[in-house]
């Protein structure tokens, strides 16, 4: 599960770092699109069994699966900005802990 995390967070940030805030905020497209794999993260962290949440906890497991319920039910009212901000400088460090949690 977590390789297919990792995965999604490639996807994410190569999506975004094709773009700055300004045109990322001006493409329904790409705003959409990086929503999707904020959505996606979060979906594959809820299905994390909770021995691996717990023997984490640095990892901001709530606040990933928070931002998956912001992008799924609120999409019409979500700061695209905390979405550029997510994907461009938090989807790398995410991916940082969750590439060390897989080399143990």
């Amino acid at each position: 599960m977590l390789e297919k995390i990792i995965s999604e967070i490639d996807i994410g940030v190569e999506i975004v770092n094709g773009y700055s805030y300004q045109e990322f905020i001006e493409r329904e497209d790409v705003k959409r699109a990086v929503s999707m794999t904020l959505i996606t993260i979060g979906e594959l962290v809820k299905s994390l069994d909770d021995e691996t949440r717990t023997s984490y906890p640095k990892v901001l497991w709530k606040e990933i699966a928070g931002m998956r319920d912001i992008a799924a039910h609120k999409y019409l009212s979500i700061d695209f900005k905390r979405v550029y901000d997510t994907a461009k400088d938090n989807l790398p460090e995410l991916k940082v802990q969750l590439v060390e949690i897989l080399s143990e």
